[in-house]
């Protein structure tokens, strides 16, 4: 079992892989994140699949480390959490495939018996797909506990506004 990552690990990692497609792009100026691109620059591709039939509870992504190929289920791509699924899903990839090695044949997704691996992708998904300097930037002089405001600002950073009101709280902008 991998050691569990920190919150500062986690946003660290993902603000080096902002600077990482930052060079090869160009720097990020404005939301939305360039998740896509990333993918890209990762050397990563993306496949819409039927994750969640014949499943038990909801697959909304998963990784394929030595296929290089992140998996996004059909219903999640027209979704308000396909960005961040597909974040998620990036987070495994920077954080999680050195434990499995490339060569390997394993494809991962959501496991109840590795929660703490699930919580360190979603935390990596929240910092990369929401940097905190660009959530602050982005709100300066807004009120974002106005729903109106909180929704815009989910659209903006192409976001749940759930997952965007959880970033704002951590930031202690709510």
């Amino acid at each position: 079992m991998m050691p569990v990552l920190s919150h500062a690990e986690l946003e660290a990692a993902a603000l080096a892989l902002e600077a990482e497609v930052g060079a090869e792009l160009g720097s990020l100026i404005e939301p939305p994140v360039p998740f896509e691109l990333t993918l890209d620059v990762l050397r990563l591709s993306l496949e819409v699949a039927d994750l969640s039939s014949g499943q038990a509870s909801p697959v909304l992504g998963a990784i394929s480390f030595s296929r290089r190929t992140v998996f996004i289920d059909r219903k999640t791509v027209v979704g308000v959490r396909f960005g961040f699924t597909v974040c998620h899903e990036i987070g495994h990839w920077r954080l999680h495939q050195p434990a499995f090695g490339i060569a390997c044949d394993d494809t991962l997704c959501r496991d109840e018996d590795d929660a703490p691996r699930e919580r360190e992708a979603e935390r990596f998904a929240a910092y990369y797909l929401m940097p905190a300097w660009l959530v602050r930037s982005t709100t300066e002089g807004r009120d974002a506990r106005d729903p109106g405001v909180l929704a815009r600002l989910a659209i903006k950073f192409g976001a749940s506004r759930q997952a965007m009101s959880i970033r704002l709280s951590q930031l202690g902008l709510l």
